[in-house]
């Protein structure tokens, strides 16, 4: 992941933390944090999140509190998907939900409000074909809602991800796996256009930020009328293609100021 300069930010490990406690206590569990966070710096990464229960709700839910605990005390964080109940239930614990139900922004609210992230996954999985899904749901659609990116389920399912007949709903893969790599799909193309899409809505973000601190009538207007834009831009109901566009025109006009 290094020598691909994916460190540099947390990482994210699929590792559970029911794998990593053994009975009888939690002191093995935070010796195992405090090792991978170890390593993790060492290989340049800021931090590690550890897994919980998948999708527990109710008790088997509130159940790992104790271990949570745990791993926050030894310098590790929590990350785990989730419903809207999970806030009541361990927000307080959960330094980030991969949230799966529809995003909206009083959910992301009351996640940051506690100092704690959250993506959305499921909307849709990647089981789907159509890769405009994942354009529009994945990019701007969650920028504007505020939410903190996607992380969706998942990049190549099973091993037998080339028979598409193994499961009813086909296998959830965005990419099918080689001897030496990857072989990409429409829909990973319109996740990568997502992700662009959110690259030029922060690079025009950033500009309307210089052209406010410059001290020209002219520039703050411009300014104005970008964030305006901005604000007011319905991702759902858009030609992406032409948002881009006019994202480009108002950096390239801003950048000019």
């Amino acid at each position: 992941m290094r020598e691909f300069g994916m460190n540099g930010r947390p990482l994210f490990s699929g590792t559970s933390i029911n794998s990593l406690t053994k009975q009888g206590g939690f002191d093995e569990l935070k010796d195992n944090v405090r090792q991978t966070n170890r390593i993790v710096r060492e290989y340049g990464f800021t931090e590690a999140y550890f897994y919980g229960i998948d999708e527990a709700k109710g008790d088997r839910l509130t159940s790992q509190r104790p271990a949570w605990q745990a791993v926050r005390q030894a310098g590790g964080k929590v990350f785990v998907s989730g419903f809207p109940e999970h806030f009541e239930a361990v927000g307080d614990l959960l330094d980030l939900i991969v949230f799966g139900a529809n995003p909206n922004r009083a959910e992301a609210r009351r996640w940051h409000n506690l100092g704690h992230k959250l993506f959305n996954y499921s909307h849709p999985p990647t089981c789907i074909d159509n890769p405009i899904h994942y354009r529009h749901n994945y990019g701007l659609y969650l920028w504007k809602l505020d939410f903190d990116g996607p992380c969706s389920y998942c990049f190549i399912d099973t091993p037998n991800s080339w028979n598409d007949f193994d499961f009813t709903r086909g296998d959830c893969s965005i990419a099918y796996p080689t001897h030496n790599g990857v072989i990409g799909t429409l829909a990973l193309e319109g996740y990568r256009e997502a992700i662009d899409d959110v690259r030029y809505a922060t690079t025009l973000r950033m500009e309307i930020d210089k052209a406010n601190r410059k001290n020209s009538q002219q520039a703050n207007q411009k300014a104005d009328e970008a964030l305006q834009w901005l604000e007011n831009m319905d991702t759902r109901k858009v030609n992406l293609d032409e948002v881009r566009s006019e994202m480009i025109q108002r950096i390239l006009e801003l950048k000019k100021l």
